[in-house]
């Protein structure tokens, strides 16, 4: 079931020695990937319509918003709780407090009409959905674990609109990178992940943007916030952790996004951005308690 480019990166992270317990992240990570794709071998493939990505393109608005997909709610019901299941044996979270609440999560309170927006607005569709399924409970790790779950779960029905997507993408003829929309063209999802580097048909040197709610990869500037459009060099960096030069967070001080980056060209061609992503998260997560810890000192 793992594909060579997936092994290849949980390997590499398998053999970094730090403090951090990589073994572990890397053993979720696979086990949630694989879940997804054995799901993703029982859903239909949508195909692309290329008159409508194009006009999507054209007027700067998500694909899904001209030409949705339909899914079927049980359906979706039914395949989030398989990753609610394998989430719960596999996953990193071991306060049993926590595994609890996802336990007693009701994925029935998911209504019809919120499942129906996940083929059209995934934005809406995930802002409704962890609100129905948290119900009283405001807690927020919670939050962030169906969030997750939820966004694996939408991935199956969009992925194959992603793959078609970034091909399409990848030759788009007069459109100029700096044209190219700072969501995703898919789902209007922002994006979670850069890399920087050639790969396929998107080339040059440009940026690269991922998307994790279809999984659309797709070109961009390579100084540009992809949260506000800034082109300010003195509001962009880098931001290095453990002197790790492959792994950045390209930060913009201007709007406080925070974008994981892969530099392509010291990783090789290989890149599974599901992997990358994952780990990323715990380069983000540092960050962002160093950041409060300035904070704190600031004000005091």
């Amino acid at each position: 079931m793992t594909n060579e480019k997936r092994k290849e990166a949980i390997e590499a992270y398998r053999a970094r020695k730090d403090s951090f317990d990589w073994n572990g992240l890397m053993d979720y990570a696979n086990s949630l990937l694989e879940c997804r794709d054995r799901i993703q071998e029982t859903v239909k493939p949508v195909a692309l319509d290329e008159e409508v990505a194009a006009k999507s393109i054209k007027e700067k608005v998500p694909y899904l918003s001209l030409k949705p997909v339909q899914i079927i709610p049980s359906e979706f019901r039914g395949h989030l709780n398989e990753l609610v299941k394998e989430f719960l044996e596999q996953g990193i979270i071991h306060d049993e407090h926590n595994k609890s609440l996802l336990r007693s999560v009701d994925l029935s309170k998911l209504t019809d009409k919120t499942i129906e927006l996940a083929g059209k607005d995934p934005n809406q569709f995930f802002l409704e959905a962890v609100n129905e399924l948290q119900g009283e409970e405001k807690n927020e790790l919670l939050q962030m674990i169906l969030a997750g779950l939820l966004i694996n779960a939408v991935r199956v029905y969009l992925s194959s609109l992603g793959v078609q997507m970034t091909e399409f993408v990848g030759h788009p003829g007069d459109l100029k990178v700096s044209d190219q929309p700072m969501t995703c063209p898919t789902c209007g999802q922002p994006p979670t992940l850069a890399s920087l580097g050639n790969e396929g048909n998107i080339a040059g040197n440009s940026r690269k943007l991922f998307c994790a709610c279809c999984g659309t990869v797709w070109p961009f500037e390579r100084v540009r916030c992809a949260y506000c459009g800034t082109r300010n060099t003195n509001k962009l960096k880098y931001v290095l952790s453990d002197g790790d030069p492959i792994h950045r967070l390209y930060v913009c001080e201007k709007c406080g996004g925070v974008l994981p980056t892969v530099f392509q060209e010291q990783l090789g061609e290989n890149i599974d951005y599901d992997v990358e992503q994952t780990a990323c998260g715990v380069i983000q997560s540092l960050y962002h308690e160093e950041f409060a810890k300035d904070l704190e000192e600031e004000l005091k």
